[in-house]
């Protein structure tokens, strides 16, 4: 059974089936690879997730299968994602060895 909304924390949802992250009142639309990617790590704040983990995420979003891509390019979609994530106080950071972990801060001013 899939999921179509995620929550990440009180103030913030990530909808699977549009691709909307809302937190407070900004929204960002996330879409393709990072949608899959951010959706597991969503689902495991706090916790570690490998490249492996996120590259298989990343192909299975809620708008079916994305083709194409190598293990290797996790790093250049979380590199994006973070971009993406600034605006509402969430961080991926890496795990030297082991993958990325996501967190959420406050709500940047």
């Amino acid at each position: 059974m899939k999921f179509e909304i995620v929550h990440i924390a009180p103030d913030a949802i990530l909808n699977l089936r549009s691709g909307i992250l809302e937190r407070a009142d900004r929204l960002a639309r996330i879409t393709g690879r990072r949608l899959g990617m951010l959706a597991l790590l969503a689902a495991n704040v706090g916790q570690v997730v490998s490249k492996e983990r996120l590259w298989s995420a990343s192909h299975e979003t809620a708008h079916g299968n994305v083709r194409g891509g190598s293990v290797e390019s996790v790093r250049t979609q979380i590199a994006k994602l973070r971009i993406d994530l600034e605006l509402f106080g969430m961080t991926v950071e890496t795990v030297q060895g082991s993958g990325w972990v996501m967190t959420v801060g406050p709500m940047p001013e």
